[in-house]
């Protein structure tokens, strides 16, 4: 019921001189792609002039952090225009109280959203929440998920997925055969998770392999069209979308021994990115409606689907879970929004219904460490309050 130390790895990447366009995903002539509003298209082709003799790259693209098939390139994203970027994507909260993300390198955004990136500062980036000092830990890649220890990390990057320790020793490739993403460690720390099409089959699916990268097989059985996969608490099952005939995406999960399908979430939403709890008693995901003009929304779910709550209401994408299950870091995403409380990371308390800004567009001071920043707390979202008081019980 829904009620509303740097790495010592580099890896071989491609140019990241980008000078393309993208309109709903498809690539097209800057001067097209606001056709009423020739004099920002204008702007940023000029911006983009300013931008290469700088040394940075202009990069317009769908900053969607959802469903990317490349483990790390935005392409793919949802059929409507993404004005404004994503500075920081796909948060990860380990058992440790760390959090590790993307930056996507953003160094300005311009009138309609054209931005300026510097490569040299995008990569996987590693938080401490409670000082508010970040460190970059990868030069490339994006979808970090933690080990149980803390201790490594595995990836996406260029279709592949990979494990590293954060000292940047024990590099392994977990999956290339293919084009694989969202990759997510087992609680119990022996096998990695993640989405892609093997070599030589058609359709997205599901697949684990071991720390090393052996032993890959489809989790139970071929079934083409699930993705997004995310562990439950006790590695017992697996949450994943996948779509209906004629319907959006909605949330299932399958029981690792029996291979028993449980459908978690019926709604005209496309639902992805799921996260469990690690009470065993939710699952946050990330609501998109096509339907409307409107940002994505985090819900949270019963992990039966019994109560599905709407949690927040200005934008929301990629949650994650506090150790103590009492707290969700996601992407503050609301593509119509130009202020520099979008596209970067909150978190947000279920019980209070506060939220706070953790990371900071480049450009606005980040004081959080000295706590001269009072918290940001969006307006209208305190209209939930009453709601999750009275079924969430973290």
């Amino acid at each position: 019921m829904r009620t509303t130390r740097p790495l010592a790895v580099t890896f071989p990447v491609p140019s990241l001189a980008r000078s393309t366009w993208h309109v709903r995903g498809r690539r097209t002539n800057p001067l097209a792609r606001h056709p009423t509003s020739l004099a920002a298209s204008l702007a940023g082709v000029l911006l983009g002039l300013a931008a290469a003799a700088a040394g940075c790259t202009v990069d317009d693209r769908v900053l969607r952090a959802s469903l990317k098939p490349d483990g790390d390139s935005p392409s793919g994203g949802p059929n409507f225009l993404y004005a404004y970027p994503l500075h920081h994507s796909e948060p990860d909260w380990s058992p440790h109280g760390l959090i590790a993300y993307r930056d996507e390198g953003v160094v300005f955004v311009a009138t309609g959203g054209a931005a300026v990136v510097d490569p040299s500062l995008a990569g996987i980036y590693v938080l401490n929440p409670i000082t508010g000092v970040s460190n970059k830990v990868l030069e490339y890649g994006g979808q970090p998920s933690w080990s149980p220890d803390g201790l490594s990390l595995c990836f996406g990057h260029l279709r592949r997925i990979y494990s590293v320790r954060t000292d940047g020793t024990n590099l392994h490739t977990i999956a290339s055969d293919g084009s694989f993403s969202f990759p997510r460690w087992s609680p119990d720390g022996s096998r990695i998770l993640f989405d892609g099409v093997k070599a030589g089959e058609s359709g997205y699916d599901l697949f684990s392999a071991d720390t090393l990268g052996a032993g890959m097989s489809h989790v139970c059985g071929q079934q083409p069209g699930r993705r997004s996969p995310a562990w439950s608490s006790d590695g017992s099952s697996v949450a994943f979308s996948m779509s209906g005939l004629g319907s959006q995406p909605d949330l299932y999960a399958v029981a690792v021994g029996n291979c028993a399908t449980t459908r978690i979430t019926k709604s005209a939403t496309d639902d992805r990115d799921p996260s469990c709890s690690p009470n065993g008693k939710w699952i946050a995901y990330t609501a998109v409606n096509h339907g409307t003009a409107g940002p994505p929304q985090l819900h949270v779910a019963s992990i039966d689907g019994s109560e599905d709550i709407q949690v927040t209401m200005g934008g929301g994408s990629w949650p994650s879970w506090s150790p103590d299950s009492k707290k969700l870091v996601y992407v503050r995403e609301n593509p119509a929004d130009s202020s520099t409380a979008q596209g970067v990371l909150w978190i947000l308390d279920l019980a209070s219904q506060t939220n706070v800004q953790l990371t900071f567009q480049r450009g606005e001071s980040n004081d959080q460490a000295s706590a001269a920043r009072p918290p940001r707390v969006p307006p209208g979202d305190r209209r939930l309050l009453p709601v999750l008081r009275s079924v969430m019980h973290p």
